[in-house]
């Protein structure tokens, strides 16, 4: 439905070896801008990036062309970068601009099982929900720790199992704290 067809050499190659399936299988997040379309899919192992102005379609794989295994979360960056977290291998990626693969973001603190990402432009942090540490973990853009908001319990600025985010334009960042089953607000 968005227009993308394949070239002559994709149709070729499909021809000789067979037609490789491109279809969404679980998808669980999106991000887009400039016309282009992220999909975050772990049924897939990537994340399916829809170049409407190009008409292109790619299935984004991890470093080296092997699959990110849990694909969650999504966050556009202030270049038009991709931030993916991947749960299963408690790693953040990015995707930058016509990459043919994830590339993995260099931080200072490990996380456990990242889920939710959200990047603020204003202030170039990443934040990131650590589902398994209860926890979001705010990161410069270089990697580095700025702070760490939470931590295990039922209290105000407290999470079970954090997943998702989402900051807004006036700077609230909005954290679905899933068992504790709320939704918490933070200012800037």
């Amino acid at each position: 439905d968005l227009g993308i067809a394949k070239g002559f050499f994709a149709r070729l190659k499909d021809f000789v070896f067979g037609e490789a399936e491109s279809r969404l299988v679980r998808p669980m997040a999106v991000v887009a801008g400039d016309g282009v379309i992220h999909v975050a899919d772990p049924g897939a192992g990537g994340v399916h990036r829809f170049d409407t102005k190009a008409g292109d379609y790619r299935l984004i794989p991890g470093p080296g062309g092997t699959p990110l295994p849990s694909p969650v979360g999504l966050a556009r960056g202030a270049d038009g970068e991709v931030y993916v977290t991947d749960s299963k291998l408690a790693q953040v990626f990015v995707i930058r601009r016509d990459a043919a693969e994830a590339a993995p973001l260099r931080l200072d603190a490990p996380l456990r099982q990242p889920t939710g990402i959200a990047f603020d432009a204003a202030t170039r942090r990443l934040y990131v929900a650590d589902t398994a540490q209860h926890r979001i973990a705010v990161f410069a853009a270089d990697g580095r720790t700025v702070a760490q908001i939470g931590r295990r319990g039922p209290a105000d600025g407290e999470f079970n199992y954090p997943t998702y985010l989402c900051l807004a334009a006036e700077g609230r960042l909005y954290v679905t704290d899933s068992l504790n089953f709320r939704l918490q607000a933070f200012d800037a």
